[in-house]
């Protein structure tokens, strides 16, 4: 079976797609090298710890204003969400009632 070879961005986008469906803090490598159908050692390879990951997670959240991502990084006081305006935050934060 021929394995592809993601650039930093399609992962980082694969885990945001997996953000807003299993939640920001439950994306594994496993997942992510599924959905983008390679080997699940690249995705350390290429973008580091999951923590690294899960901040460029975050930051490409904050950038494509993805409510929902950005909502999960707030509850949990994530340092970039938490820099976000109030107006920012409360939008994030609306659809869910918060």
């Amino acid at each position: 079976m021929k394995r592809n070879k993601p650039s930093l961005q399609d992962m980082i986008l694969a885990g945001l797609r997996l953000a807003i469906t299993d939640g920001y803090e439950n994306i594994t490598r496993d997942q992510i090298a599924e959905e983008l159908g390679c080997a699940p050692s690249l995705i350390p390879y290429k973008m580091g710890s999951m923590a690294d990951l899960r901040r460029h997670i975050i930051a490409y959240a904050i950038a494509l204003d993805c409510k929902p991502v950005v909502a999960q990084g707030l509850v949990r006081l994530h340092p970039l969400c938490m820099e976000l305006s109030k107006e920012r935050k409360q939008e994030a934060l609306k659809p869910f009632g918060l």
